[in-house]
C-alpha cells in the first residue's frame, strides 16, 4: 500500500501522462485500492467486535473477508 502513497514508486509513476503531470490511474488499480481498504476496514471492525464480546459480528466480518467476485 505504501507504494500508492507517500511518494511511492507506483504513485509517482502514475502522475505522468504524456507531457503533463496529473493523476493517471487505470480502473483496475482504483478497484484494487478500494478492495484493499475494505479489507482493512473489516479487519478493524472484527477487532472491535471481539473487544465488545460480539463473536457473532466478528464471525460475520470473517465471512465477508472471503474473496469477492470482481
Amino acid at each position: 500500500m505504501n507504494s500508492y502513497t507517500h511518494g511511492g514508486a507506483l504513485q509517482a509513476g502514475r502522475r505522468f501522462s504524456g507531457n503533463s503531470v496529473e493523476p493517471n490511474y487505470d480502473a483496475e488499480e482504483v478497484a484494487e485500492v478500494i478492495r484493499f481498504s475494505g479489507t482493512f476496514a473489516l479487519m478493524a471492525f472484527q477487532q472491535i467486535a471481539l473487544e465488545a464480546g460480539r463473536l457473532d459480528l466478528a464471525d460475520e466480518a470473517i465471512g465477508r473477508l472471503s474473496p469477492a467476485e470482481p
